[in-house]
């Protein structure tokens, strides 16, 4: 947790693609990088087939027991799968905000 707070804490968002400026500027503040360790990302389609985005809920929102359409999401990462990294590191990650590489092996 504390490696990826001073990773996020220290981008330079002038070196950072301008489509994923705003997801990186809100996973920049800490009550947003501590929801990723406390409740996760959220709005995933599991199993990952392609790349998705993934959300954290806005702050001052509260989760409810079900349906979560009601409520106010930030975009802020992509997860991509380890054999569809490559291709789409050229076409779709400029504006993906974090990226969340998956990358499993069999038999583990």
């Amino acid at each position: 947790e504390e490696d990826l707070t001073e990773a996020l804490l220290g981008l330079d968002l002038n070196k950072i693609a301008k489509p994923s400026r705003p997801k990186l500027e809100k996973l920049k503040e800490q009550t947003q990088i501590r929801q990723i360790f406390r409740s996760g990302f959220q709005r995933i389609v599991i199993p990952l087939r392609k790349s998705s985005t993934a959300s954290l809920l806005k702050l001052g929102e509260e989760k409810p027991d079900s349906n979560d359409s009601k409520l106010n999401f930030h975009q802020v990462a992509t997860f991509v799968k380890g054999e569809n990294f490559e291709v789409e590191q050229v076409n779709n990650l400029k504006g993906a905000g974090l990226v969340v590489h998956i990358s499993l092996e069999e038999n583990v």
